[in-house]
């Protein structure tokens, strides 16, 4: 692949593997790329030593004797506190993402043989603009003439992959206090060595019946041995099962589509592959069969892949050449108003978007007022402090305004494919130049990410 440029890339970050893909446009396909151990997958880890810092399966290895400066999935923790080169160090969720992602990056420049610019970097659907963390996603789309538009999305950002595996560790512990009376659950280092098999023993009750595995000197020198079964590890994620439909049942309802009228059905991520899952979604769809005819794993970084080739080419041919993504709002966007903290929705949630919205009707708070700010949430509340703390602006330099009826028509522009939104305020009925000039550049330059 020597040679080839301007490839655009795309990245299925996951909380426990990424994977990492590209549209070869010369064979008109996705090509899944393997790591530099020969894996299509790629360990989501990053490991701290007294020397070096080690990315993916280095960082796998090692993460026994290093448990505690190896981090395995960020989730919600604000601050990651490591020993480096025999000093503490601090890093955010984001620092250790982004080195998973320059670990990906090198992954396809090595087999590209080529520099990276652009990506495609995927996120759970159901996500605000700033979680990160497994998650079970719920998608309805309308395909037709190269066209995908999804309908309506819905979410749970605490359940997924990782969430599955956590209730084996409980389990594990559970079964090792009452043989052994002894609690492990503050002992880091087991339960990173119980972690490790119990994602090993999910994976394989997706195809066997039963599995065990044996730790030697799990805690204080005993070795612990446990065998479970496909009926025990249902029992164990069973309230995930109910969730998960719950969850397929809103989204049709969102979209307001009958369940008969949905003529395919596709799971990706590695949890699909739970015989569990995949019957009690036949059995929500009538017996439909389950499109399987990419590998779950991959199949995330597969449209990612399509993405970054339709967003980053300038001329489309073959399969990709009517290819069109309809994207909706996961969560509604919304104004802080007044003094009680309630919030005014813009956007509502499942609009399409791009967007553009306006929005009158909001004034000053006070007579002579000269400082204001507008604060945007996202979520699901009509109270801010219900809901996710977005982004905010601040203006100053207010003329003196007899309580101004500003008549905001603030129009909103909100792309899927970037973090940013643009917000101008047009046709104000006070038609003063100076005062529409100092709000259009306030508000579009406190608005960007």
């Amino acid at each position: 692949m020597a040679g080839e440029e301007n490839h655009a890339i795309g990245i299925d970050l996951g909380m426990t593997y990424s994977c990492v893909a590209v549209w070869l446009h010369k064979h008109d396909c996705v090509e899944v790329i393997v790591n530099d151990q020969g894996n299509r997958t790629t360990p989501s880890i990053v490991a701290f030593t007294a020397n070096e810092r080690l990315v993916s399966e280095p960082a796998f290895n090692q993460v026994i004797r290093n448990h505690t400066n190896s981090i395995f999935g960020t989730g919600d923790k604000p601050m990651i506190v490591v020993t480096h080169e025999r000093q503490e160090k601090q890093f955010s969720a984001e620092e250790i993402s982004s080195m998973v992602l320059s670990k990906m990056r090198d992954i396809a420049e090595a087999y590209l043989g080529s520099t990276v610019k652009n990506a495609v970097i995927t996120v759970p659907a159901y996500f605000n603009n700033s979680q990160r963390g497994g998650t079970l996603d719920v998608s309805l789309l309308a395909i037709g003439d190269g066209v995908f538009e999804v309908k309506a999305i819905a979410g749970d950002t605490h359940l997924g992959g990782v969430d599955f595996d956590n209730r084996m560790v409980s389990y594990c512990v559970k079964e090792f206090n009452r043989k052994h009376k002894l609690d492990i659950s503050g002992n880091s280092k087991a339960l990173w060595m119980l972690k490790i098999e119990c994602e090993k023993a999910k994976k394989r009750l997706s195809f066997a019946t039963t599995t065990d595995f044996e730790i030697d000197s799990l805690h204080q020198g005993i070795d612990f041995h446990i065998t479970v079964t496909h009926a025990k590890f249902e029992q164990l994620i069973s309230d995930f099962f109910d969730k998960c439909m719950e969850l397929v049942h809103k989204c049709l309802m969102d979209a307001k589509m009958n369940i008969g009228r949905v003529q395919d059905v596709a799971v990706a991520g590695g949890p699909s592959r739970i015989l569990k899952v995949q019957q009690v979604l036949q059995n929500v769809f009538n017996g439909e069969k389950l499109c399987k005819g990419i590998n779950p794993d991959e199949a995330v970084a597969y449209g990612a892949a399509v993405q970054a080739a339709v967003l980053s080419s300038v001329n489309l041919f073959g399969e990709l050449e009517n290819f069109t993504l309809l994207d909706v709002t996961p969560l509604w966007l919304g104004v802080e108003v007044g003094d009680e903290g309630y919030v005014s929705v813009i956007i509502p949630r499942n609009t399409r978007t791009p967007v553009k919205i306006k929005k009158d009707g909001f004034t000053t708070m006070y007579d002579n007022q000269r400082r204001g700010r507008v604060s945007m949430y996202e979520g699901d509340s009509t109270v801010s402090l219900d809901n996710n703390f977005w982004v905010s602006l601040s203006w100053m330099k207010f003329l003196q305004l007899l309580r101004v009826f500003l008549k905001s028509e603030f129009a909103l522009l909100l792309m899927p494919t970037a973090s940013k939104v643009f917000m101008q305020r047009t046709s104000p009925s006070v038609g003063r130049k100076g005062l529409q000039s100092i709000m259009t550049e306030e508000v579009v330059r406190g608005l960007r990410m």
